[in-house]
């Protein structure tokens, strides 16, 4: 039976399931060509960053910026790049750009500790004290175990002439690593800062080993 021997209501049915099979193909071309792009820019991102993280430890911070920017115009809101790009900005001694940048990594990535802990290091750097609390305090929510974060925060409350809570967070690091000597001699400043230097003593000598 050729077509024209077909109902019509029977033909347009059977073009309309070619059609729709068609359409179905083309859909599934496209999800495959956005997915490869989407791969390929993604490696061609995690390329960047790792040659710029390379460049940063053989001392050419310049090149290692470059490479970061190329990530970040294939990837605006990659948060590894907006951090990498950030630390070394601030070892160029762009202090404004850093900033720039380590906020930008904690909007892409605000659930990430080390973005909060940039940042917060970033505004004590500059006398931002006040400031860096918040973006410390955050880090040591996410990671319980962030014994530099818990460092830092120490070292902004003694700034703000708060040595309890910066005992707090000594102590809280030391938790997590007794081995950390800075943390030792951090808790010696608080000793001293509450008038007892023996105690500062003993947190100096155990400080001293390590």
């Amino acid at each position: 039976m050729c077509s024209s021997d077909l109902p019509r209501s029977t033909v347009w049915a059977r073009r309309a399931a070619l059609l729709a099979g068609f359409a179905v193909s083309l859909a599934l071309v496209w999800v495959f060509a956005v997915g490869w792009q989407r791969e390929l820019r993604a490696a061609e991102v995690l390329r960047l960053t790792s040659a710029g993280s390379s460049l940063v430890m053989l001392g050419r911070n310049e090149e290692a910026r470059a490479a970061f920017l190329s990530a970040l115009k294939i990837d605006p809101d990659n948060d590894a790049a907006l951090g990498d790009l950030s630390s070394v900005e601030l070892q160029l001694g762009e202090d404004e750009a850093a900033l720039v940048h380590a906020q930008a990594a904690v909007r892409a990535a605000p659930d990430e500790a080390i973005h909060h802990y940039n940042l917060g290091n970033l505004l004590a750097l500059r006398k931002r004290y006040e400031e860096a609390l918040p973006s410390l305090r955050r880090a040591v929510e996410i990671d319980p175990s962030y014994v530099n974060a818990y460092n830092e925060l120490g070292n902004v409350y003694l700034e703000l002439h708060r040595p309890a809570d910066a005992r707090k967070a000594f102590a809280a690091g030391l938790s997590h690593d007794r081995t950390l000597a800075k943390l030792h001699k951090n808790l010696a400043r608080v000793a001293l800062a509450e008038g007892h230097p023996d105690a500062a003593i003993r947190q100096l000598k155990t400080a001293l080993p390590l």
